[in-house]
């Protein structure tokens, strides 16, 4: 199965990655500045959450959980 998917839309059709969280992690352990916006992540042991490419150190994926939004961080109690 392919890791695309097609999206709606007037006149052509444009692929776009399918993003699960083993390929969000990846944005994350890679800093992929790209993804910027696309998600957050938190990490359940420090309780901050922050955006794909932040310099901070990697955690451990166990610790990590995924957001759409900084306010669905925020809002599962994390914080900047």
């Amino acid at each position: 199965m392919s890791d695309f998917r097609r999206s709606p839309g007037r006149g052509y059709r444009r692929l776009v990655p399918v993003m699960n969280e083993e390929t969000r992690y990846e944005a994350v352990r890679g800093r992929d500045a790209r993804f910027d916006g696309e998600f957050f992540f938190a990490v359940s042991t420090t309780g901050i959450y922050c955006r794909p490419s932040c310099p901070a150190v990697t955690p451990k994926r166990a610790n990590v959980r995924f957001y759409a939004s900084a306010a669905a961080a925020q809002g599962a109690g994390f914080r900047a």
